[in-house]
């Protein structure tokens, strides 16, 4: 309401419903319906802004569940470089906003998360050579995004993402295009940016705050996360969380072993529901919590577990051991206890091997009870 004009890729409404596009996997086997945030809009007469939702949800290969993060591509790793290939309606539309706006004589000023010229200009590809992928080489947008956005018509665009003030321009066979690098308020040095419009081309004049003095209570909070993190082992335990929080806790990649300890079945392990509740986290869904993470080795520690998750976690090429049927909490507790202490997951496998030793003592099969 009160704008001049506004539309989206998909038409002049704003429903959610009609904002909708498929995603499609490598191998087409996997689509997804997900909503495009994209949409232009005429705050004041003459002035055009286009934001462009540049986060690219790839699905992956196979059928995943939607709800987790791991059923998709990191989009922070994607940004331009997959929009290309993933969200190609997009580009089409750019070309079309930008063509009407030369032609009704409007300022056209793009914005997206993600910077479509590399902010740090590393021409001579040194991050690679030196340090390999890196996440700031899958980060930097290729030349084909330059090119093929002049091309369209596109010639002022302001990022973020990256958190840095930088000004990248480049000159392309369709044009000439200009990258800003917008600063973020809650980065140091905190800043931001000052855009003037006219007649002229549109001006853009940084503003640091890295002169303003830092909040002292928030420079406590600071120190104490910090204490807290150098106080952290790379093992974690985990007993009957909330899916959430063991998300949150394995994608940190603090932790390269993880204890899970609880109550399970031959189905899965049992965490807590959002409804506080005991629920049943499925042996494939536990087993997709680790892809693409920096885990290297988990203990399940679970009673009644079975071997369906150590199946699954083995096929994430995750080194898993399990007592599949402890006796009691208290020897689960011993056993985390000391293997969290020795931060050494490997012997557990010397231990699944005495339990086939026919001569094994009595009172050491009842401990795990297999």
């Amino acid at each position: 309401p009160g704008d001049l004009h506004f539309e989206t890729p998909f038409g002049t409404s704003d429903a959610l419903a009609e904002r909708e596009h498929d995603l499609h996997s490598a191998d087409g086997s996997t689509v997804r319906r997900l909503m495009d945030a994209s949409y232009l809009v005429e705050p004041e007469d003459g002035l055009w802004l286009l934001m462009i939702d540049a986060n690219v949800f790839e699905p992956r290969n196979g059928r995943r569940n939607i709800a987790r993060k791991k059923a998709f591509f990191d989009s922070s790793d994607a940004g331009w470089n997959a929009l290309l290939r993933v969200k190609p309606y997009l580009l089409a539309w750019i070309a079309d906003v930008a063509a009407r706006a030369k032609r009704a004589g409007k300022t056209l000023l793009a914005f997206s998360h993600y910077p479509i010229l590399d902010p740090f200009e590393d021409g001579t590809d040194s991050e690679r050579a030196l340090f390999g992928e890196t996440i700031v080489v899958k980060r930097t947008p290729r030349p084909i995004v330059a090119e093929t956005l002049a091309a369209a018509g596109l010639s002022l665009h302001f990022s973020g993402h990256l958190h840095v003030e930088a000004r990248s321009h480049r000159d392309a066979a369709g044009g000439s295009l200009v990258n800003i690098a917008v600063p973020s308020l809650v980065a140091f040095p905190a800043g931001f940016v000052v855009v003037e419009t006219g007649r002229e081309a549109a001006s853009v004049e940084p503003v640091s705050l890295a002169q303003t003095p830092l909040d002292a209570d928030l420079l406590a909070l600071y120190r104490a996360e910090q204490d807290a993190l150098e106080a952290v082992t790379n093992t974690l335990t985990v007993n009957n969380a909330s899916e959430g929080f063991i998300n949150y806790l394995i994608d940190s990649g603090k932790f390269t072993d993880v204890i899970l300890s609880g109550h399970g079945s031959p189905e899965g392990l049992y965490i807590t529901g959002d409804d506080g509740l005991a629920q049943l986290l499925p042996n494939d869904q536990i087993a997709s919590m680790f892809e693409g993470t920096v885990v290297e080795q988990v203990l399940v520690a679970a009673c009644n577990s079975g071997d369906g998750i150590e199946q699954a976690l083995n096929s994430e090429n995750i080194n898993t051991y399990t007592f599949d049927n402890i006796v009691s909490d208290s020897d689960a507790i011993e056993r985390v206890v000391e293997f969290g202490q020795s931060r050494d997951l490997s012997t557990i496998g010397e231990d699944r091997d005495m339990l086939e030793d026919p001569n094994m003592d009595p009172s050491d099969r009842r401990l795990y009870n297999m």
